[in-house]
């Protein structure tokens, strides 16, 4: 729909239940979004996967109308986001859709990047040192939350020289997942393109938050909890973002697996 998306102008919403051939039943009349980020709108799901592989691939558009046609680049102007599988998923008797990476983007990885475990306090994203990573990567974060004096807030940070970041993580106080790109670049171009935009998502009796994140020169996909949140953003840095660390708020976390994998380029 557009507009009307969960933060704004272009998204994509979906719909369960049972379907004759005539007449679709909807299993519950709750609003649900395929990808709570700004842009990833007007999916693909593409027919004739043979019967052996069984998957259902999507590859969406990566803007929003809000300020598609006003991006501050030429060449990716509304690029594709990265080919997804959809899974259904029971939550309490309600079928869920979950969005996975496909698992042919792990032909694109380069050696890994490893990062020791860290406990992480509040102050620690001032201190500590940061890891250079390639402008197109995969990252994969799991953090433990599980002490009595847990962060309320956490996740990472990717910067560059001019002082740009974006910025990802896990918000436990509003139970919620999200992208800031408030100062992530230019964001002169629309007055609805900076800001920071989540998605819900309740930990309930969860001790750990996994992220596994896709980064390229202008854009970031964020898939939570094996695909169970989905987060996709673009934004327009005046150099790449490759500094990567972490924060921690009003508490600690502590991370217990950090992995970066440089990616292959698929497009010169």
């Amino acid at each position: 729909i557009n507009p009307g998306g969960p933060n704004g102008g272009s998204a994509t919403q979906y719909f369960t239940g049972s379907f004759d051939g005539t007449f679709f039943v909807p299993e519950t009349t709750e609003t649900r979004w395929v990808d709570h980020g700004k842009d990833n709108y007007a999916g693909v799901s593409f027919a004739g996967i043979p019967d052996q592989d069984g998957r259902r691939i999507v590859v969406g558009w990566m803007s929003n109308w809000q300020y598609a046609t006003k991006v501050p680049t030429a060449r990716w102007r509304s690029a594709m986001t990265i080919p997804r599988t959809f899974h259904l998923v029971d939550h309490d008797g309600t079928a869920t859709l979950y969005s996975r990476p496909v698992a042919e983007l792990e032909n694109l990885r380069e050696p890994e990047i490893t990062i020791e475990p860290i406990t992480l306090t509040p102050n620690d994203q001032h201190s500590q040192s940061e890891t250079i990573i390639p402008e197109t990567a995969e990252i994969h974060l799991v953090f433990d939350f599980s002490t009595d004096s847990a962060a309320t807030s956490f996740g990472l940070i990717i910067g560059n020289d001019q002082s740009q970041q974006l910025v990802a993580g896990y918000d436990r106080e509003a139970g919620a997942f999200y992208i800031d790109r408030n100062q992530a670049g230019d964001g002169s171009f629309s007055a609805d393109f900076k800001g920071k935009h989540s998605a819900p998502y309740q930990a309930g009796g969860e001790k750990t938050i996994s992220m596994r994140i896709f980064l390229d020169v202008a854009s970031l996909e964020f898939f939570a909890q094996d695909g169970a949140v989905v987060l996709t953003d673009i934004f327009f840095p005046d150099t790449p973002v490759h500094k990567l660390r972490f924060f921690s708020s009003n508490g600690t976390v502590r991370l217990v697996s950090a992995k970066v994998y440089p990616l292959k380029a698929t497009v010169k």
